[in-house]
C-alpha cells in the first residue's frame, strides 16, 4: 500500500481526499494534517511514501514546508493541491521537483489519474534492475499521463463580458450614478465592518471637493444611520446604503472595490474582473482571509492593507494611483480574471457527484 499523507488548512477538504483516497487501489491515508508544522512532524513520524500538499497553510507557505521535507531522510513524492494559479508559484513547485499540480476545484477523476499514474510508474520502477534510457522515457511517460488541462479560465468569456456590460448600464441607473465618472465601492460583507466604515467616512471628506469620483459605501444595517449622518459629501457623489441586495450590480458599477477578503468575496471579484484594495479580517485565528487576499495579490488584481493601516490617508495613497489609470486598473481587472473560475459551481457539483459514485462503488 502507498502511505499517503493528506496535508490541507481545511478539515473538510482534507477529509473529502483522505476518503478518496483510501478509496482508490492501492493507497491508504497515514494521517492528516491541517498546518505546516503537523505535516512537517506527520512526515517525520509516519514515513509516508506520497504526501498530497495544499500551499495555503495557516503558519508557513505550502511550498516553504516542501524545501524542508527534502532535507528529510527519506523525503516524500509530492502532489500539490492548491488554489494557486500563478505562474511564479507553479515555476517554484517544478523546481522542488513537486510529480502533480492538481489546481482547486477539480474534478475527481483528475486525482484518479494522477494518483493512478504515480502507482503505475512506482509498481514498474519496483520491477527494474536497471533502468535503459528507453525504460526511463517510459516512466517519465506515465506520470505525465496524469497531466492535461484543468479546465482554467484563460480568457473572458464573451457571454459574460456582455453581461458585465449590460449589467454596467443597469447598475449605475440604479444608484443614481454618473457613467463618466470613477467610481469606488467599499463594504464590509453584509453585516458591515467598522473600519471600513470609517475608513469610507474619512476618504468621502478628503474626496468632498472631486468631482471625478464617486461612491458606493456598503455599511451594515447596524451602522448605517451613524454613517450617513456623518458623511459630508460636498461636490462628491456618495451613495450610502444599509445592504445591497443584487451585489452584482454593485460590483458592475465600480471601477475600484474596498473590502474585507472573505472567500466568497475574493472569488466574486475574480469572477467579475474588479481591481481592489483589501483588508483582510485581522482577527481571524488562522488569517483565513489573508490567504484568501494572496489569490489576487499574486496575480496583480488587488493590494493588501492590513486593518490597523486602513486609514483614510494610507487608503488614499493606495486607490489614487488605481483611480488616476485606467491603464492599470484595466491590467488588475485581466489580472482577476485570470484565476477567476466561473465554472466553479458545476466543477465542485461534478466533483460531489463523482465522490458519491465513488463510494457507492
Amino acid at each position: 500500500m502507498i502511505r499517503t499523507l493528506v496535508v490541507d488548512d481545511d478539515f473538510r477538504v482534507a477529509d473529502i481526499n483522505a476518503e478518496f483516497v483510501n478509496q482508490t487501489p492501492g493507497f491508504e491515508v497515514v494521517g492528516r494534517a491541517h498546518t505546516a508544522k503537523a505535516a512537517y512532524e506527520a512526515v517525520l513520524n509516519l514515513s509516508p511514501e506520497l504526501v498530497l500538499l495544499d500551499l495555503y497553510l495557516p503558519d508557513e507557505f505550502g511550498l516553504d514546508l516542501l524545501r524542508r521535507l527534502g532535507t528529510v531522510t527519506s523525503p516524500p513524492y509530492v502532489i500539490v493541491i492548491t488554489a494557486a494559479k500563478d505562474v511564479a508559484t507553479l515555476q517554484q513547485a517544478m523546481r522542488l521537483g513537486v510529480m502533480h499540480y492538481l489546481v482547486k476545484p477539480f474534478r475527481s477523476e483528475r486525482l484518479r489519474e494522477h494518483l493512478g499514474a504515480y502507482k503505475k510508474a512506482r509498481d514498474r520502477l519496483g520491477k527494474l534492475g536497471e533502468a535503459s534510457q528507453e525504460e526511463v522515457d517510459r516512466l517519465y511517460s506515465l506520470l505525465r499521463s496524469g497531466s492535461g488541462s484543468v479546465g482554467s479560465q484563460e480568457a473572458v468569456d464573451p457571454t459574460l463580458e456582455m453581461v458585465l456590460e449590460a449589467l454596467r448600464s443597469e447598475a449605475l441607473e440604479s444608484f443614481g450614478l454618473s457613467p463618466e465618472l470613477t467610481t469606488v465601492l467599499v463594504f464590509g460583507g453584509s453585516l458591515g465592518a467598522a473600519r471600513l466604515n470609517e475608513a469610507a467616512i474619512g476618504l468621502a471628506a478628503r474626496w468632498s471637493a472631486r468631482e471625478d469620483v464617486q461612491m458606493i459605501i456598503v455599511t451594515g444595517s447596524v451602522h448605517d444611520t451613524d454613517v450617513r449622518a456623518r458623511i459630508e459629501p460636498g461636490k462628491l457623489t456618495v451613495r450610502v446604503l444599509p445592504y445591497v441586495q443584487r451585489m452584482e450590480l454593485a460590483y458592475a458599477a465600480a471601477d475600484v472595490a474596498v473590502c474585507r477578503a472573505g472567500a466568497s468575496t475574493v472569488h466574486e471579484l475574480a469572477v467579475v474582473g474588479l481591481p481592489a484594495v483589501l483588508v483582510p479580517l485581522p482577527i481571524a485565528r488562522r488569517k483565513e482571509q489573508h490567504a484568501n487576499a494572496r489569490m489576487l495579490v499574486d496575480a496583480g488584481a488587488a493590494t493588501l492593507v492590513e486593518d490597523a493601516s486602513a486609514t483614510p490617508d494610507h487608503l488614499d495613497s493606495v486607490i489614487a494611483p488605481i483611480l488616476g489609470e485606467p491603464a492599470a486598473r484595466a491590467h488588475m481587472a485581466d489580472a482577476a480574471r485570470s484565476v477567476s473560475r466561473p465554472d466553479a459551481a458545476d466543477a465542485i457539483a461534478s466533483w460531489i457527484m463523482s465522490l458519491a459514485e465513488a463510494r457507492r462503488a
